[in-house]
């Protein structure tokens, strides 16, 4: 499953960055896939608990929705640039 699709399904924005709802996934998983995206992308992001129990979201950072934005734009359809936080 690609950032693009992950995004568009269960991605949404806030003022602050992108919430990825991963909460169908364990901790670790959620953790592997924050791994994954600082590594081999160089997105800064956090776990985050959220308020149902042994449930996590993904965090994008702010500071990195214009690296996020260089990777999925082009592959992304643009009724979804909402997403993002674009109008």
């Amino acid at each position: 499953m690609s950032s693009r699709s992950v995004i568009s399904d269960d991605g949404g924005y806030t003022q602050y960055g992108v919430r990825i709802a991963t909460n169908s996934f364990t901790l670790s998983e959620v953790e592997y896939l924050q791994n994954l995206l600082t590594n081999k992308f160089g997105l800064n992001c956090t776990v985050q608990k959220i308020y149902l129990d042994n449930k996590y979201s993904l965090y994008i950072k702010k500071e990195s929705m214009g690296r996020l934005k260089e990777l999925i734009l082009p592959h992304m359809h643009p009724s979804m640039y909402y997403k993002l936080g674009i109008t």
